[in-house]
């Protein structure tokens, strides 16, 4: 199947990914892996005008544990979960 053309662009902090967001809006789609956007866009059941890549955000990686809560970013994964010794 042949997809729409689309752009891609790589936020490198949260507050490029959030303008840009802001500036596509309903036609962005964000993406870290690919392992879920990706296909959808090859069969066609998703189109969208520009994918977000905040694979690269720091920020969202981040695993801290302040007044007895953990807080996970975004882009914390069951590895980095299971080998922290916070958790």
């Amino acid at each position: 199947m042949f997809t729409r053309p689309f752009s891609y662009q790589r936020a490198e902090r949260i507050a490029d990914a959030c303008s840009l967001l802001r500036e596509h809006g309903e036609g962005a789609k964000v993406i870290a892996g690919g392992q879920s956007l990706m296909p959808l866009i090859n069969l066609g059941l998703v189109q969208p005008d520009v994918v977000i890549d905040i694979s690269r955000v720091a920020g969202l990686r981040e695993l801290r544990a302040a007044d007895g809560y953990l807080t996970a970013g975004a882009l914390v994964t069951h590895a980095d979960l299971a080998a922290d010794p916070l958790v």
